[in-house]
């Protein structure tokens, strides 16, 4: 890891930081406070790479966290603008992009965390990834996307149909790790079982069958052609094609390697202090969910409001059906009864979730700071008990 890491970091020094270099040759003024500062505006990806060579020499485990923060939000900038591109071309609402694409595509660090904790059978991390995963998507990454936006209007679409899939993928692995009948049986302790991944996975199929449904009911749009050429210039079909199908595969790698160094440097951090286990997996899951955090702001950016909520939404759900499916079928997992605070935290995040997306289908400046102050309470709260 630590070769892999000084590889990353030297070669996104030398890919980022040749215009700035070019920049700063150009520009007539000395090296001043006044520079540092238009520096650090305009390219603040090189700022970032700088501080982690710098806390390198300090702590090698925060210098990893970093690097992977820089990699994740250029790799969410990369996927952003291969989804534009597809949907543009393919005449498909961002929303439905953000949902699949995007919110597959950011959970494959949560993938990746899960399936090596259940192959240790290190269940309780496994699920606490998801649940903290979860409630910082729905409490920083919306929040700190309606502060810089100020105001996030709403698809009629996310409320009718993609939030109550995410309320009801919540409700599920609640009444399945109780076991309230007919989810469960009568166990000894919290738990899911391989059956119960199954049917998290079965769920996963039907959103599925019916996110495609959408897609093939999209009628035709004679401004998206136009909208494509002014964007994106006259390209040809293949070349379009292509070059937004690798750019989505790179911003998908990026992601996965940016979330394995995170949270590869989160992890021994939080190890180094004595934290449990489930603790440590909540703090993972506050780190993967940095992939969307950084799509979120890179939509926030460009002026795609859709895809902020949908990727979150869509990143959710695969996290509960798919993410939590493929473990339960890898490994049961066993918890403890601590778990039903956190069941509690993650059923009523996500209720204010569907309440302040549901309020005039806008979510406010204001409704983003109680969010992000509900994620924050939930750290706090599984710091205490943890």
């Amino acid at each position: 890891m630590e070769v892999l890491f000084w590889i990353v970091l030297i070669g996104l020094l030398l890919l980022e930081g040749r215009e700035p270099f070019i920049q700063l040759r150009q520009r007539q003024d000395k090296i001043n406070g006044t520079t540092a500062k238009w520096f650090f505006k305009n390219y603040p990806q090189v700022g970032g790479l700088l501080l982690a060579l710098v806390v390198v020499f300090f702590s090698l485990h925060l210098a990893q966290a970093l690097l992977g923060i820089v990699l994740l939000i250029r790799a969410a900038d990369v996927l952003i603008s291969g989804a534009e591109v597809i949907a543009l071309k393919a005449n498909i609402p961002p929303i439905v992009i953000g949902v699949v694409i995007i919110g597959l595509g950011t959970s494959m660090p949560e993938f990746f965390v899960n399936i090596i904790s259940a192959l240790n059978s290190n269940t309780d991390l496994a699920f606490g990834n998801i649940v903290g995963s979860n409630i910082s998507n729905m409490g920083f990454v919306v929040g700190i996307a309606g502060w810089i936006a100020g105001r996030i209007h709403i698809q009629k679409s996310v409320i009718t149909a993609e939030m109550p899939v995410m309320l009801a993928s919540t409700l599920l692995i609640i009444f399945q790790v109780l076991d309230v009948p007919p989810f469960g049986y009568a166990a000894i302790r919290p738990n899911l079982s391989a059956q119960d991944g199954l049917v998290m996975l079965l769920g996963l199929s039907m959103y599925l069958l019916y996110t495609f449904h959408v897609i093939a009911d999209v009628p035709p749009n004679p401004q998206v052609g136009q909208k494509y050429e002014e964007r994106y210039g006259r390209q040809e079909q293949f070349h379009a094609w292509l070059k937004a199908l690798s750019q989505i595969g790179l911003g998908i790698a990026g992601l996965y390697l940016g979330g394995e160094f995170t949270v590869s440097g989160a992890t021994a951090i939080a190890v180094g202090l004595g934290a449990g286990t489930l603790v440590v997996g909540v703090i993972i899951g506050v780190g993967t969910s940095l992939p969307e955090l950084a799509a979120a702001i890179a939509s926030v950016l460009k002026n795609q409001m859709d895809l902020v909520i949908g990727n979150v939404v869509g990143s959710n759900i695969f996290n509960i059906l798919l993410i939590l499916g493929i473990t339960s079928l890898i490994e049961p997992i066993q918890l403890n009864s601590g778990i039903v605070g956190h069941l509690v935290f993650l059923l009523i995040t996500t209720i204010l979730f569907f309440i302040a997306l549901g309020t005039k289908r806008e979510l406010s400046r204001l409704e983003a700071q109680l969010l992000t102050f509900l994620g924050a309470g939930y750290l706090i709260y599984s710091f205490a008990t943890g």
